[in-house]
C-alpha cells in the first residue's frame, strides 16, 4: 500500500478530490431531475455554497449515502431511461460513503483503490461487451451512429458540414417513415453514406474505441505508483468522448475517478487541476447544452 501523503498536501489534495467527485455526483443527479437550466443552476449553487461554507460536509458519510440514493432512485423509476453513469455515480457515491465514514488512517489509500477498480471494471466490461457482439465488431454501431448524425455532435454544430448534415436529415426521415409503416408490411430503410471514406471512418472508429478502453483498463489495473500514462490516456479518451458523443454527465465522473487515483498515487499536481478544470468544462457543457438538439434540427 502507498504511504499517505504529507499532512499538509494531503489534507488539502484529499478536499480537492472529495469537491470534485461531488461536483460530479450532484452535476450527473441534477441532470436527472424534472428542471430547467435555471433550477440545475440552483441546485449546483446551493451545494456548492453548502461545501464552501462547511468543508466537513463531505466527510459526511450520509452526503454520500444520500447521493447514492438519489440515484438509486432515477434507475428505479425510469430504468428503460438510466444510463451507464448513473450506475457508475451510484457504486462511486457508495464506496465514499463507506470509505469516508470509516475515517481510517488509511482512508485515501482506500478510495483510491475503489475509484480505479471501479475504472477497470468499466473500461474492463465495455471492451468485453463490444468484443462479444458481432454487431459491434460489423461497424454496425458506429454506422447507425454516424449516418444519423448522433456522433460528432459538437463537430457537426459547427455549421461547416451542411451537405452532411443534409444527408443526416434525410436518413432520419427516413428511418421515422419506416418505423411509421406497418411492422406487417416489412422491408428495410438503407441508409445513405453522409461523407468520403465512411466505412473507413466507420470500422476505424470501431477497432479504436475497443483499443483504447482496453488500454485503460490495463493501465489502471496495473496499479503502477507515480505512472502518467494511465491518465493521459482516460483524458484523451474524455476528450473524445464529449467530441464524438458529448456524454458530459459520464465525462465528469469518469474524470473525477481518475483524480482520485491521482492523486493518492503521487500523478504530477498539474495532472490534479487538468481534471478540475475538465470537470469544470463537463459542468459547463452540461448546462449549455441541456435540451438543445446538436447538428441535426428536427
Amino acid at each position: 500500500m502507498s504511504p499517505e501523503p504529507d499532512a499538509a498536501g494531503g489534507e488539502a489534495s484529499g478536499q480537492l478530490v472529495l469537491w470534485l467527485a461531488a461536483t460530479s455526483l450532484v452535476l450527473a443527479l441534477s441532470a436527472a431531475l424534472p428542471v430547467g437550466v435555471p433550477g440545475r443552476s440552483g441546485v449546483l449553487l446551493v451545494a456548492g455554497l453548502g461545501v464552501g461554507c462547511r468543508p466537513r460536509l463531505l466527510h459526511h458519510p450520509g452526503i454520500w449515502f444520500g447521493l447514492a440514493a438519489g440515484f438509486a432512485m432515477v434507475v428505479a423509476l425510469a430504468p428503460d431511461n438510466a444510463g451507464n453513469h448513473h450506475f457508475l455515480a451510484g457504486y462511486l457515491g457508495l464506496a465514499t460513503g463507506l470509505v469516508v465514514g470509516g475515517q481510517g488512517a488509511g482512508w485515501q489509500a482506500q478510495w483510491a483503490c475503489n475509484a480505479r477498480w471501479l475504472l477497470v471494471g468499466v473500461m474492463g466490461f465495455a471492451t468485453l461487451q463490444k468484443l462479444l457482439s458481432p454487431e459491434y465488431l460489423r461497424g454496425e454501431f458506429w454506422a447507425y451512429f454516424l449516418s444519423l448524425g448522433m456522433a460528432g455532435k459538437l463537430v457537426f454544430a459547427t455549421g461547416l458540414w451542411d451537405g452532411a448534415v443534409e444527408v443526416f436529415r434525410e436518413n432520419r426521415n427516413g428511418l421515422a417513415v419506416f418505423v411509421a409503416g406497418d411492422p406487417a408490411v416489412g422491408g428495410e430503410v438503407v441508409l445513405a453514406e453522409p461523407f468520403p471514406y465512411f466505412r473507413t471512418v466507420v470500422m476505424g472508429l470501431t477497432w479504436v474505441v475497443v483499443v483504447i478502453e482496453a488500454m485503460i483498463a490495463v493501465a489502471f489495473a496495473s496499479g503502477r505508483e507515480g505512472a502518467r500514462w494511465p491518465h493521459y490516456l482516460l483524458i484523451g479518451f474524455v476528450g473524445a468522448l464529449i467530441l464524438v458523443r458529448p456524454e458530459v454527465e459520464f465525462a465528469a465522473i469518469l474524470l473525477a475517478l481518475g483524480a482520485i487515483v491521482a492523486v493518492h498515487g503521487r500523478a504530477p499536481s498539474a495532472l490534479h487541476w487538468v481534471y478540475a478544470a475538465g470537470i469544470g468544462l463537463c459542468g459547463l457543457l452540461s448546462l449549455l447544452l441541456q435540451g438543445r438538439e446538436l447538428g441535426v434540427p428536427l
